[in-house]
């Protein structure tokens, strides 16, 4: 779409494009030429416009951009956003104006701005009512480090802001990252998964952004991306460190709003997704090292969580144990873990955080015996009592 122009002496219009007549609804140049910019502008955004073609007259700045709400010739309003330079036309100072109607993709942003304060309140009655809160969603656990965790999803669940999940393998990032995308405003729409780290890198463009038929061999027919699977949705990259520095650059350029063209085609698309990235590595000295860019460093890295270790949370032990043997023995009633077996979990340091404790209960209810990665660590592998195993079954 054409941008409009206007140019402006001392607020007067002294032209306009034919785009700008057009956006305004009016029918030729005079409609619009020697009346002054604030006649289509409304009342509510009056002293903004004179405060910045103040601005630009006194060349306190050279360049102002702007959203505002400007009059159509139906007295209609609409939002324009655009921007202001200073330039000389005809030896005197001028203001040369951009415009373009943003009307609908404002009026969605203003009500996802409504959907989030509504989600905002929801969320408050919630944590109202989470104090000693054992789960949340799929999570669980009831340790001061997990409330505290808890209380991280809500506040980022209650924005659209993009969110950083940082922690150990193990420690369940794919499932905070999912609560988040439950319970916020994008729920209704898809949550992507993307195992940064499993793509092979000459196919890399082709997943994140689809191809066209023909694009490479093997490219049969055409193929939709990740981005455009996650429109309206959430985009969640799982070990977002490994992304190659290429890679960022595009996937910066679509989170900006510029677009992306799938590969074997110069059409530009865009998506309208949220990032929830995940990673065990330190992306700040990464992006010191270049091995991340800093820009896109900063656009995920807006609401950071930081997700401990099973060895800082071992009150959250038995509850999970509980939960493993409950889906590992569906057909089994009553299975209890003998206290000395119990003691051996809470004492261990779990290397491999919940995920390890998950294959550990596994192995103990199928092959009756406990064992795991670190066996320096304990003083024996525990053979499981045959006993517990038979009651109730």
């Amino acid at each position: 779409m054409t941008e409009g122009v206007a140019l402006c002496q001392a607020l007067d219009i002294i032209f306009v494009n034919n785009a700008l007549i057009e956006m305004l609804g009016y029918q030729k140049p005079e409609d619009m030429l020697d009346k002054q910019i604030l006649t289509f502008i409304s009342d509510r955004f009056t002293l903004y416009f004179m405060e910045m073609f103040e601005s630009l007259d006194n060349q306190t700045t050279g360049e102002r951009f702007f959203q505002a709400r400007w009059l159509k010739k139906d007295q209609t309003e609409i939002w324009v956003e655009g921007r202001a330079i200073l330039i000389q036309w005809k030896s005197k100072p001028s203001v040369l104006l951009t415009a373009r109607d943003i009307t609908t993709a404002k009026l969605r942003e203003i009500t996802m701005q409504e959907e989030a304060e509504h989600l905002r309140r929801e969320n408050v009655n919630l944590r109202s009512s989470m104090k000693d809160r054992y789960r949340l969603g799929h999570i669980i656990g009831k340790s001061a480090p997990m409330q505290h965790v808890y209380e991280q999803i809500l506040n980022a669940s209650g924005t659209d802001a993009n969110v950083i999940i940082y922690g150990e393998s193990g420690t369940g990032k794919e499932l905070v990252a999912a609560a988040i995308h439950n319970m916020s405003r994008r729920r209704d729409k898809k949550f992507v998964t993307v195992n940064s780290a499993a793509i092979p890198d000459n196919l890399l463009e082709s997943e994140f952004f689809g191809h066209k038929k023909g694009a490479f061999t093997n490219a049969t027919t055409d193929r939709a991306g990740y981005l455009d699977i996650a429109d309206g949705g959430t985009l969640f990259l799982d070990e977002v460190g490994d992304l190659s520095i290429n890679l960022q650059a595009k996937l910066l350029r679509a989170i900006e709003g510029g677009g992306y063209n799938p590969v074997g085609s110069n059409v530009t698309k865009k998506s309208n997704f949220r990032i929830i990235a995940a990673t065990n590595k330190n992306l700040l000295e990464m992006s010191k090292n270049g091995e991340v860019r800093e820009d896109f460093f900063f656009r995920v890295h807006i609401i950071p969580i930081k997700l401990p270790p099973l060895r800082e949370r071992k009150d959250d032990i038995p509850l999970l144990v509980e939960s493993f043997v409950k889906k590992y023995s569906e057909y089994k009633k009553n299975v209890i873990i003998p206290g000395q077996v119990m003691e051996e979990l809470i004492q261990y340091d779990w290397p491999g955080n919940v995920r390890e404790l998950q294959n550990v209960i596994q192995r103990y209810l199928t092959v009756n015996q406990l064992d795991f990665l670190k066996e320096s660590s304990l003083p024996s592998v525990i053979q499981r009592d045959e006993k517990h195993l038979n009651s109730n079954q």
